[in-house]
């Protein structure tokens, strides 16, 4: 598991490749080894894989739980939020899934059910940026910004490139009042994404304020 979470995927693979070669009904080895062939970008095998499994053990909670992510990978939502539903409630505990759950409550207004999901997600797992995100995203509707500051920045940590964490640690900066830490990050962002029209829009909106409400900016 530490493998694949950290991405290092072949001494993954021949970890499960032995499991296999120990035990061919391995159901946590096929899982892994599904889970290997999606990281390579193979998400039509891992899912093959998974489903040849589900087809003898229909209420195998990893299974059903990475199934979901990866028919949310071919973009097929609904079916994946039938799925994590159903692993979750046979005891999936897989941070993808609980962020995708969490991401479906917020869309539904259902702000302290999300929360709840995406507090699992980054308790199972902190590289997961989307649930940093997610739960940032949720803090912040509720009117918590310092504890949405504080998910945002981690999200950061968790995925320095992932754009939409930047985007909103430098928003909720600014919303808090706290500017000089908006436009260091900023700066940061842009590092990241030289140039990205999103981020400029940030900051040529940020300094017209700044120059309206300082009079000796003016």
């Amino acid at each position: 598991e530490e493998h694949l979470q950290a991405g290092r995927l072949d001494p993954a693979e021949a970890m499960a490749r032995h499991m296999l070669e120990t035990n061919p009904e391995d159901a946590a080895a096929h899982v892994a080894w599904a889970r290997i062939a999606s990281q390579r970008g193979n998400v039509d095998e891992g899912i093959r894989r998974l489903e040849r499994l589900l087809a003898q053990q229909p209420k195998h909670p990893g299974g059903l739980a990475w199934l979901a992510v990866m028919w949310g990978d071919k973009g097929d939502a609904e079916r994946a939020l039938l799925l994590a539903r159903r692993a979750v409630a046979l005891g999936a505990r897989v941070a993808q899934t609980d962020v995708m759950l969490g991401d479906d409550g917020r869309l539904r207004g259902a702000l302290d059910e999300a929360l709840s999901y995406f507090d699992s997600a980054v308790a199972q797992n902190p590289r997961v940026a989307a649930g940093w995100v997610g739960r940032g995203r949720v803090q912040r509707a509720q009117g918590n910004l310092a504890e949405a500051e504080d998910a945002f920045a981690r999200a950061v940590e968790a995925a320095p490139l992932r754009l939409d964490a930047w985007v909103n640690l430098v928003e909720v900066e600014l919303e808090g009042g706290a500017e000089d830490a908006a436009f260091d990050n900023l700066a940061l962002a842009l590092r990241a994404h030289p140039g990205h029209p999103q981020l400029l829009a940030i900051k040529n909106a940020a300094e017209q304020r700044k120059l309206e409400g300082d009079p000796l900016e003016g």
